[in-house]
């Protein structure tokens, strides 16, 4: 396993890593990667595929027909309509959105990357990504791939989180922190 940096566990890691090896194994990482990350945004963008794959109430055999249609429609490799067929027929369905992110955790660590989850008040421009990458990449010269998401109620300025390490520079929180502080002299 060239994955042994980074460490997957549970249900998801199980799946994540076997369909990471063969991926790997068929030089298919890209693919299988760019594939799974469209299926996410799928997952994200359409409520009800989101509830078809998370309801404990369809029968194994429902979900396994929805994801036979997805996959007729969608063609992906033959990795990933595996996977999603496996997950379907064992019933774990429901994993398919925490398998992807484990999927895309292990190959942002095979390519020695670091994975930014950045949430701003608003959209970022290149300049203050390509800033933002250097400041993130640090001294260590990594390359930083960004999951980046808007979110207005931050009010100015943005959340980063870096695998268990969060760093909140939103005006949000500054004047929530001034709010309790505050709340001392009342």
């Amino acid at each position: 396993m060239s994955a042994a940096k980074l460490i997957v566990s549970g249900v998801e890691g199980r799946y994540a890593l076997a369909i990471f090896d063969l991926a790997l194994a068929r030089g298919e990482l890209d693919q299988v990667e760019g594939e799974l990350q469209q299926l996410l945004e799928f997952i994200k963008g359409n409520e009800s595929f989101a509830r078809l794959i998370s309801s404990p109430i369809l029968k194994r055999d429902d979900q396994l027909t929805a994801v036979e249609g997805l996959v007729a429609a969608a063609s992906p490799t033959e990795l990933t309509a595996n996977l999603l067929r496996v997950l379907a027929r064992n019933g774990r369905l429901k994993y398919l959105p925490q398998v992807i992110d484990a999927y895309l955790r292990l190959t942002a660590d095979e390519r020695d990357e670091i994975v930014a989850e950045v949430t701003s008040a608003q959209p970022l421009t290149k300049e203050q990504l390509e800033a933002l990458s250097t400041e993130l990449g640090g001294g260590e010269g990594r390359r930083v791939r960004f999951d980046i998401s808007v979110d207005p109620d931050l009010i100015a300025g943005l959340v980063v989180r870096m695998g268990s390490r969060m760093m909140d520079a939103s005006l949000r929180t500054k004047l929530r922190n001034l709010k309790v502080s505050m709340k001392g002299f009342t």
